[in-house]
Order: structure tokens, then sequence, then C-alpha cells
């Protein structure tokens, strides 16, 4: 009977352990979350702040419509870039294992 107890004592405190360990690692992930978030958010801002300094600087010299225009292509080709770069990633992660094989193909 004792080594009965002494098991379920030692199964409840294991999983006292793993709660623990489960919080801290969540905490941890909800806080690098937030972060990318965040940091997502002010990055974005920039991006539009940039894009309206140039629209401003540049609507007196070529017009507002051109400099919209402009300013709307510069968005359109940097976003097409990432696209593009995203997909190439995206791609050889697909054909290649994590270590550096070829997945099986």
């Amino acid at each position: 009977m004792n080594r009965f107890a002494a098991a379920v004592l030692s199964f409840f405190e294991l999983l006292e352990a793993e709660g623990r360990e489960f919080r801290s690692q969540a905490e941890a992930a909800v806080r690098r979350a937030l972060l990318l978030f965040f940091g997502g958010l002010m990055l974005f801002a920039a991006v539009l702040a940039a894009g309206f300094a140039f629209f401003a600087f540049a609507a007196p010299l070529i017009g507002r419509p051109a400099a919209a225009l402009t300013a709307a292509a510069a968005f359109c080709a940097g976003g097409l870039t990432l696209l593009r770069r995203a997909a190439r990633t995206g791609a050889e992660n697909r054909t290649h294992g994590e270590d550096g094989t070829d997945g099986g193909l």
C-alpha cells in the first residue's frame, strides 16, 4: 500500500511540475507573439509614414496624381517582391527537409 501511495504522489508531483513548465513556456510564447504583433504594427506605420513623406515630397514636383501613382507603384513593387521571396522560400522548405536532405524525393 505504501508503494501505491508513493507512486500516486509521484505522479501528481510530476503533473504539477509539468504544469509549471507549461505555464512558463506559454507565458513566453504569448510575450513573443505580442512583441511580434506590435513590432509588425510599428513597421506597418513606418512604411505608411515613409510613403506619405514620399508623396508630400513628390507632389509639388510632379503633381498629386503622379506622386500618388508613384507611391502606389512603390508599395506594389515592395509587396510583390516580398510575396515572391516568401513563395520561393516556401517552395524550398517543401522540397528540402530541415536537415538539408531532399525530403525523400
